[in-house]
């Protein structure tokens, strides 16, 4: 049986783009400034980074790449943190090959967990996230 090596780099880029307050009012929604910068807390994975890229990595299966010899790919998802701390709107925005792309965005929704959310003035508040994936199969 051929040993299969795996390198997944999970490199969680921490990106929020939009941060929106969690009221109905009709006020447009705010956009992350530097002045405000200092007043955001990020959304947390529990355990941390460490851990959401191994929960990735257990959910992406390599049986399909590596029989079609694709060794190597980048992917590029964003996804919302929401106030509740449950992920969701999880897309696909770039990649290289279809195969690692659906590999990737079902690895990520697979990831039940509830995340510690953003925090905005104080407030919890929804918050785009974006994570990269580089994949490497080194026979």
């Amino acid at each position: 049986m051929k040993t299969i090596l795996i390198y997944l780099f999970v490199f969680f880029c921490y990106a929020p783009i939009l941060a929106q307050e969690n009221n109905s009012d009709t006020a447009p929604k705010n956009r992350i400034t530097q002045d405000t910068a200092q007043n955001i807390k990020l959304p947390e994975f529990p355990g941390g980074n460490a851990v959401f890229s191994k929960k990735v990595m257990l959910n992406f299966e390599t049986g399909k790449l590596s029989a079609l010899n694709i060794t190597s790919s980048k992917v590029m998802a964003s996804f919302y943190v929401e106030p509740d701390g449950t992920m969701s709107t999880i897309k696909i925005e770039s990649f290289d090959n279809e195969l690692v792309k659906k590999e990737f965005l079902k690895a990520l929704n697979r990831i039940k967990d509830i995340w510690k959310p953003g925090e905005q003035n104080g407030k919890k508040v929804r918050m785009l996230m974006k994570q990269p994936l580089i994949f490497y199969l080194v026979p």
